[in-house]
């Protein structure tokens, strides 16, 4: 579980004082299979939720540079995170030699995101708040979904001639985010 409480106050008005609170019911699968002594697979799944820090819920304008305005978003919600993977691994004690190969994905649904609107000549307005020519709102918001999934291959054998252990390691990793500026997606 997750709670957050701040304080939000106004010129001439009383201070508010907003709770939010997230469940998190958070699970954790891992499967196992041995071949034999020196081989085996694992599965593995993970399930959670990131929730939000006071700072992304929190509507008060920070206005302490005026170049770079933030501003917090009461609505956005909690990401789903989802974490999955199978790794082999096998070992030769006869050659000391050791393979372990993995693929892992990660899949994030509705990430928290910090977008901006930056006014480059004209002044402009996002939601009431004026946004002066040369500086930016950063806002908060939820994306569609973040994916990053990640592949490696690595041996481990001995080189006798200068009797230590060499390990030889291939990496894959693919990463796809959003961001927006000026209302504007970039993937």
């Amino acid at each position: 579980n997750s709670y957050h409480n701040y304080l939000i106050s106004a010129e001439n008005k009383d201070s508010l004082l907003l709770s939010k609170g997230y469940n998190n019911f958070a699970s954790y699968l891992n499967f196992q299979y041995q071949f034999s002594k020196a081989k085996d697979i694992t599965f593995f799944l993970k399930k959670g939720m990131e929730t939000p820090s006071s700072d992304e819920l929190d509507p008060t304008l920070n206005n302490s540079n005026k170049a770079f305005l933030t501003v917090g978003n009461l609505k956005v919600k909690p990401s789903g995170r989802y974490d999955l993977g199978l790794t082999y691994k096998s070992k030769n004690l006869s050659n000391a030699s050791f393979l372990n190969a993995s693929v892992s994905a990660i899949i994030i649904q509705n990430p928290i995101r910090l977008n901006a609107v930056i006014a480059s000549q004209d002044t402009l307005y996002y939601q009431s708040i004026k946004i002066e020519p040369g500086s930016q709102l950063r806002y908060y918001d939820n994306a569609g979904q973040y994916t990053y999934c990640y592949a490696y291959v690595s041996y481990d054998f001995p080189l006798k001639i200068i009797k230590s252990i060499i390990k030889a390691r291939c990496n894959i990793e693919r990463k796809r985010t959003q961001s927006l500026i000026n209302f504007i997606s970039y993937a």
